[in-house]
């Protein structure tokens, strides 16, 4: 039996990097099946949660792993895929790209990103009232001006960010409206994301 070694758990493997990306997909889609058979509003917020936390798990987890190049064997592939972790949330391989390396130059300054939203959200004080923070403030939608400003901003100001958003959306929508979709698209996409 041969010892591991740091390298095998750091070298790019793309199939396996597929594998993660289709068990998301598939978590969030028999999520969806299984909240519309039981027909349950309990089972509906748990379908929301659970979708949310895939949602983090893509961008923030397999989307970093393709800013930092490290998610596929190419730059092009970690760039040109992004429709399967980044567009479906409203964001793009350059723009989380961008802000991410404003967070690795300004670490924990007021000009990091993450610090701006530390801030923002109440996590800098003192002794911050998590309850409220994490328990209770998501009920009211606290992220979603925040989420909705960054996205208009995006199409407003970038154009490459505007193209790469609606390259996904408009075929999304359409077939949203050929198939009837809009409510479960609404339900269980834009519900989970925004909230």
């Amino acid at each position: 039996m041969s010892s591991l070694r740091a390298q095998d758990f750091t070298t790019r493997k793309g199939w396996l990097s597929l594998g993660l990306i289709l068990l998301e997909w598939c978590i969030i889609a028999g999520t969806i099946v299984l909240s519309e058979y039981l027909n349950n509003l309990w089972m509906y917020l748990l379908a929301v949660w659970i979708i949310g936390g895939r949602m983090v798990a893509l961008a923030e987890v397999l989307g970093h792993d393709a800013v930092h190049n490290n998610l596929f064997q190419t730059k092009h592939l970690n760039r040109t895929l992004d429709f399967l972790w980044f567009l479906p949330l409203f964001e793009s391989y350059d723009s989380y790209r961008e802000a991410h390396n404003r967070h690795h130059a300004f670490l924990m300054t007021p000009k990091d990103p993450a610090y701006q939203d530390y801030k923002r959200w109440g996590l800098l004080e003192g002794s911050p009232n998590y309850f409220w923070v994490w328990l209770v403030r998501p009920f009211f939608f606290f992220a979603t001006y925040y989420m909705f400003q960054t996205i208009v901003d995006g199409f407003w100001n970038d154009p490459v960010y505007r193209r790469r958003v609606l390259s996904f959306w408009a075929p999304a929508l359409g077939v949203g409206a050929l198939t009837g979709g809009w409510e479960l698209l609404l339900l269980y996409w834009l519900v989970p994301l925004f909230w």
